[in-house]
């Protein structure tokens, strides 16, 4: 479901243990939904367009964006 909605598995699998423990067994049906509209969100503002990109999966080679992005979450977190 994440390669072909274009977001990391890993992402997938964590959306669906978070909303599931905060809306119960409605949120496990709805996690992937949910977790597709906070990454469009995030990627709406400046400040955490880093984070949505890096959540997105293409399978692909390393882009320019997702170079950038991953080098401004470094920053962002001290490292």
């Amino acid at each position: 479901m994440g390669q072909r909605l274009k977001i990391s598995p890993v992402v997938v699998f964590v959306g669906l243990f978070i909303w599931g423990y905060l809306l119960g067994g409605i949120g496990a049906l709805l996690a992937v939904p949910l977790t597709l509209t906070c990454i469009d969100h995030h990627g709406e503002f400046e400040g955490t367009r880093p984070i949505a990109i890096l959540m997105r999966y293409t399978g692909e080679e390393e882009d320019e964006e997702k170079k950038a992005s991953r080098t401004t979450c470094e920053g962002i977190m001290g490292k």
